[in-house]
């Protein structure tokens, strides 16, 4: 989808492109939001 799986950010996807852009994220932001519940989402 956008890159957030249960590993983090992957590269070269969507989200790895909004990290490199906005830079150094911070706790509460949108993209650290969607990386942590992608990461705590049961992997099928």
């Amino acid at each position: 989808m956008l890159g957030f799986g249960a590993a983090g950010i992957g590269a070269g996807t969507t989200a790895a492109a909004a990290q490199a852009y906005y830079g150094n994220l911070v706790a509460g932001s949108i993209i650290s939001k969607l990386t942590a519940a992608a990461m705590l989402a049961p992997t099928p």
